[in-house]
């Protein structure tokens, strides 16, 4: 345990935890590796189950379809080709013969059971195809409805063949059963010895670690706890001893306390001393209490004065945090008719956009007017051509082709004023725009600069206002000043009085000091 001491606590502290966790770590890879073990037996086991289920369904079925062509070549002795029951035995066949392929295709996609010989696999599957294929030949000779070619297929041989391959699959399959559940059994017992082993090492462990901790934590905080004791009670002649070195926690902790020991001894030393000195001192304080009277009936006469001076300072700065105030006002109602002119101006600025857009728009419908008629004119040119050709037959048409085309003409005319006037329009809205953003431009630099004043004048009211407080504030700090002036003359009669009870209490003091041992 010796040894143990001279390490710190904390690396005590933390090897052991570090070694509670490795153990932990060694014990839980244990467990996987079991588990681990255990669960590849159940997925064999499984296996293994599925799979001679599979197998099971399998023979019983192929031996049921075998049944079916006997009764098959039976029943077209018996009723002849048109029976019924040679109809539904092909179709029961067929249906449980393809079933089994179904199961023997379920059964190759399952995992292969570990153990199991490839070449009894193989022969398994090959005497599986080929007694399927001669149950299915026999189907096919039933649908043609002759017994003598029913008889002639003999099914026997591959039967036989297929149990030899199936027994000797079972046989194999049982001994792998066998060592799983052997296997499993073994883990079992591995499992539980290794468990009861670790309660027992867990036991032992920790009590070694609960006796580690007695010696290093336990007995030294015991004995801190005396040490402190028999400072308690005033006892300060016992010497601070430890086996633990200085750079550990314990260690550091008996040190610590040498010292506060130490301390206390050499505070008590100048406590006795202080009390010799504060009794020379009572005479100095007694003296310079008579001065302090004296200058205290002088500084309350001063503090008349500077009451009155600061009483008429505090009217003004009132009457200037007034006049702040109402100057404020007035800013703030010329910044909320500043903001009522600016949001008319970018109202009207928003209309003449909206109408140099619509002015736009009746321009191109102007241009698609023009084209109209531009159109209409050719197509009445090409009529009065035509109506000429007619000759007589086509002269009411050239007449009317004539009115169109004096009409597309107008049309043409009257739309190219207009495009001209709309010209005009769009130039003086333009114009107008442009205005517009100059005076919306200068409202927002009237505003900004009527937002900086009403700033700049919130920032003196304020100011004013700090400045009226402080005042307030100055004037009763020094009526308070004057009730402290006041007070002191009082209370330098009380400290001669005062003088004499320290005096008595250091006395007391002295005695105090005088029941702790110091050597």
């Amino acid at each position: 345990m010796s040894v143990i001491r001279k390490f710190k606590l904390s690396k005590v502290l933390l090897t052991s935890g570090i070694f509670i966790i490795v153990i932990q770590l060694c014990v839980g890879l244990v467990f996987l590796n079991y588990l681990k073990s255990d669960r590849d037996n159940f997925r064999n086991a499984d296996v293994v189950s599925k799979k001679v289920r599979l197998l099971s369904d399998i023979w019983t079925q192929l031996n049921e379809v075998r049944a079916d062509t006997n009764r098959i070549a039976l029943w077209l002795i018996k009723d002849g080709p048109g029976s019924e029951k040679v109809n539904y035995f092909i179709a029961h066949g067929e249906k449980i013969l393809s079933q089994s392929r179904k199961d023997f295709s379920s059964y190759q996609q399952l995992a292969d059971i570990r153990g199991v010989p490839e070449d009894i696999q193989k022969s398994l599957q090959k005497s599986f195809q080929a007694y399927s294929a001669i149950l299915q030949q026999s189907l096919n000779n039933g649908y043609k409805k002759d017994a003598n070619l029913m008889f002639s297929i003999n099914a026997g041989p591959y039967k036989d063949k297929m149990q030899s391959d199936y027994d000797a699959w079972r046989s194999r399959v049982a001994d792998i059963s066998i060592h799983i559940s052997e296997k499993s059994s073994e883990t079992y017992s591995k499992v539980t010895v290794f468990f009861y082993g670790m309660i027992i090492f867990n036991l032992i462990f920790m009590f070694g670690l609960i006796r580690v901790f007695k010696n290093v934590l336990i007995q030294p905080l015991s004995q801190v706890y005396a040490q402190l004791e028999r400072i308690q009670s005033g006892d300060l002649t016992s010497e601070v001893k430890t086996e633990f070195p200085r750079k550990t926690e314990i260690g550091g902790l008996f040190f610590k306390l040498s010292e506060m020991q130490s301390g206390l001894i050499r505070v008590i030393s100048e406590i006795k001393e202080g009390s010799l000195n504060i009794v020379k001192g009572i005479s100095e304080v007694s003296s310079g209490n008579n001065e302090l009277s004296a200058r205290t009936e002088q500084q309350a006469a001063s503090i008349v004065q500077t009451a009155s001076s600061m009483e008429e300072m505090t009217v003004a700065v009132k009457n200037n945090a007034q006049n702040s105030a109402d100057v404020s006002e007035l800013i703030n109602d010329t910044r909320t008719k500043s903001e009522q002119g600016k949001s008319v101006v970018l109202s009207l600025s928003d209309r003449l956009k909206t109408m140099q857009e619509k002015s736009s728009k009746i321009n191109d419908i102007t241009g698609i007017i023009e084209s109209i008629a531009f159109q209409t004119n050719i197509l009445a040119l090409n009529a009065a051509v035509e109506a000429a050709r007619a000759g007589e037959h086509g002269k009411g048409f050239a007449v009317v082709a004539g009115e169109v085309r004096n009409l597309a003409q107008k049309s043409s005319s009257s739309a190219k004023e207009i495009s001209d006037l709309i010209s005009d329009s769009v130039t003086e809205i333009e114009e107008g725009a442009k205005l517009s953003d100059v005076a919306q431009d200068s409202i927002s630099g009237v505003y900004d600069a009527i937002l900086e004043i009403h700033d700049v004048m919130h920032n003196i009211r304020t100011a004013t206002d700090e400045q009226s407080k402080g005042l307030e504030q100055i004037n009763i700090a020094i009526s308070e000043l004057d009730t402290v002036t006041q007070k002191n003359s009082a209370l330098a009669e009380e400290t001669s009085s005062a003088v004499m009870l320290v005096e008595s209490e250091t006395v007391n003091l002295n005695r105090v000091v005088d029941s702790f041992k110091t050597g």
